[in-house]
């Protein structure tokens, strides 16, 4: 079953009826955006277009960012996440559990939603697909080395969480696999437990407090369900790649809530193809699980070996076993053309780039050796992630 964390719509204002309700929004002033002259009484100025009218929702709701009605647009603008659902929050966003995301927002006094439009016609902005891997073997933490390490286009950092007023709080670890495109195309991974321990305020001194407001779960209910499961999430931020991920349909057509809701297309593994390189990251733990004398041994195995690890190790070094940096350095250095454009790296040449800064962090970081069972664990995750519904 597809499940998602925030979810960011563009409804159409027929889909809610807030003629009872209407005390429930605030209104300012209407401006020309030329002249600055008030222009009507009781709508508010929008301070990207002040012809714009915005009615904003004021009362505050659990899981929900905004709720901003756009008249002059004949659209409703709505941001909320899976801790709308409460005690449910781990279930996410799901086909099932938006009948529920609806009723809450009724009852906060959003207004009449017609649900069957409401899902038809609700155009997403932007997602957060969400899967939870329940871990057979070993804590989150070896999992995400394990990736960190394995995966090609993987690079393990410490991201940014961020509170609920969009202010930067402590970091926390995570893998984050995607591509350098224009468009944001980008899987993370983390320990759900660490980034909600991150966004709680520096001087809370119990997390069940924080977790209930947050989550509206328990903190012992909320580690249990977390303390073993690796938290996967997919952000897709535009039409394009919501039409490819989750639907059949062509440009200009628009992808819908219930499109994504009751997609049958597997995202979260589609993306993860398309950004590992599945050869490589093969390449990669074949070498891993050679003994440490069998892996000297491979470097000096025939001449090309030899002459690749003469020419990369120092640029391993140097650039402290980051792939994509000294991939970078040898292209510039040995795969320039005469017009300055760049040659692609060779393949032979790649697979030992790859082994050779994997196994630099591998041995940099204390205690990480292949007998922990990283051939196994990586590929626990890829075949759980086939089973996303």
């Amino acid at each position: 079953m597809k499940s998602f964390d925030t979810i960011h719509l563009s409804v159409p204002d027929d889909c809610i009826d807030i003629s009872k309700t209407l005390k429930n929004y605030s209104y300012g002033k209407r401006y020309n955006s030329e002249t600055h002259e008030i222009i009507e009484k009781g709508l508010s100025e929008d301070r990207l277009n002040p012809n714009v009218k915005q009615n904003h929702f004021d009362i505050k709701i659990p899981g929900v960012s905004h709720i901003t009605h756009i008249p002059d647009y004949n659209k409703f603008d709505i941001k909320f996440s899976s801790k709308i659902l409460r005690g449910n929050y781990t279930d996410g966003i799901t086909h099932s559990s938006i009948k529920d995301a609806i009723s809450i927002l009724e009852g906060a006094g959003v207004g009449d939603i017609y649900a069957d439009q409401f899902l038809q016609n609700s155009i997403i902005r932007v997602c957060d697909n969400t899967y939870n891997i329940e871990l057979d073997n070993g804590k989150i933490e070896t999992y995400l080395d394990c990736l960190d390490l394995i995966i090609t286009q993987g690079k393990k950092g410490k991201i940014q969480s961020y509170k609920n007023d969009n202010t930067k709080s402590k970091k926390f670890d995570s893998v984050v696999i995607g591509k350098t495109t224009n468009k944001l195309q980008k899987i993370t991974i983390y320990n759900k437990i660490e980034e909600a321990i991150a966004s709680a305020p520096s001087s809370i001194g119990n997390y069940n407090s924080f977790v209930q407001k947050e989550y509206g779960m328990k903190w012992d209910d909320f580690y249990d369900y977390f303390e073993n499961r690796l938290r996967v999430e997919l952000r897709v931020t535009n039409q394009e790649h919501l039409r490819k991920l989750y639907t059949n349909k062509k440009s200009p057509q628009k992808v819908t809530l219930e499109d994504i809701l009751f997609s049958k297309k597997n995202a979260i593994l589609q993306q993860w193809d398309s950004f590992v390189n599945e050869g490589l990251t093969a390449h990669t733990i074949k070498y891993f699980d050679m003994t440490h004398k069998e892996r000297e041994l491979y470097k000096l195995g025939s001449f090309s070996k030899a002459a690749n690890w003469a020419l990369l190790k120092d640029f391993v070094k140097m650039c402290d076993g980051d792939t994509d940096r000294v991939r970078d350095k040898i292209q510039k250095l040995y795969y320039t053309n005469d017009d300055g454009s760049y040659r692609k790296v060779s393949p032979s040449v790649m697979k030992d780039l790859v082994m050779f800064c994997g196994d630099y962090r591998r041995v940099k970081r204390l205690g990480l050796s292949p007998t922990e069972g990283w051939t196994e664990k990586y590929k626990e995750v890829r075949t759980k992630l086939q089973k996303i519904g």
